[in-house]
């Protein structure tokens, strides 16, 4: 199954971005938590993933995620476990 995220108005396909593998795991809703050094476990809603191209072109898979404080953070996917 292929796989298309829109970022932008441009379409990418599932196999074009580090992190792809995960786009099937996290969708606009999604309760999902992370991990930082010597933090504790942090939990939010994904409202939006998306993709950045970075050097050289190559494109990255991310998550904006909106924390319990209101504030909105990008993660990378590869970061991110998905709660419910």
């Amino acid at each position: 199954m292929r796989l298309f995220v829109y970022n932008m108005g441009s379409k990418i396909e599932d196999d074009d971005a580090f992190d792809s593998r995960f786009l099937s795991a996290f969708e606009h809703g999604d309760l999902v938590s992370w991990h930082r050094l010597g933090n504790e476990k942090g939990y939010g809603f994904v409202i939006q993933v998306y993709y950045e191209e970075m050097s050289e072109g190559r494109k990255f898979m991310f998550a904006k995620v909106r924390k319990p404080n209101g504030t909105i953070e990008n993660f990378m996917l590869s970061s991110l476990t998905k709660e419910s």
